[in-house]
């Protein structure tokens, strides 16, 4: 019987604590309600400056949500990236491209420096021939430059037709 008794009082002790405990939970709750409206206030205010503002700027109301979804730069990214990959092998191809050029520009030096070399073993001929001629008509040898011309052993400038002084197409 004492036992029950002193588990009564014991109980009655919680009983009162869990009260205390709820006066205190309570006044928790009625701070936070509190709390909660004035930030839902302050909010609020925010939410009306801030359309105030976009009506002014904009003059209509702007969903920011909307705005934000649009703002995904993903896509933008992606393209940029495109771009500068074609970039790349657009280079790569012009810089072959330019070596072809310049080995074609290189195969034209040596073509029109062997044309010379041949337009310049015709006028040694032709003039060889003349002077022949010449002495042949027993009036003698005005200069000794046409004798002993060596057509193998003519070279040509090259300086003459370099690449960068070659005009017009290939």
């Amino acid at each position: 019987m004492i036992r029950l008794k002193d588990r009564i009082s014991e109980l009655h002790h919680e009983i009162e604590d869990a009260k205390d405990n709820f006066k205190l939970l309570h006044k928790e709750r009625a701070q936070l309600l509190k709390d909660r409206e004035s930030k839902e206030l302050e909010t609020q205010n925010w939410k009306n400056k801030c359309l105030d503002l976009q009506m002014l700027k904009f003059g209509r109301e702007i969903d920011l949500d909307e705005l934000e979804t649009f703002s995904d730069r993903t896509k933008e990214l992606e393209v940029e990236s495109l771009l500068e990959q074609d970039r790349e092998k657009f280079e790569l191809e012009c810089q072959k491209l330019m070596k072809e050029v310049a080995s074609a520009k290189e195969e034209l030096v040596a073509v029109r420096c062997i044309k010379y070399e041949i337009k310049q073993c015709d006028r040694q001929y032709f003039f060889t021939g003349y002077e022949r001629e010449y002495q042949a008509s027993g009036r003698g040898c005005a200069t000794d430059e046409f004798k002993n011309i060596d057509c193998k052993g003519f070279k040509c400038s090259r300086t003459e037709f370099s690449s960068s002084n070659i005009t017009g197409g290939l």
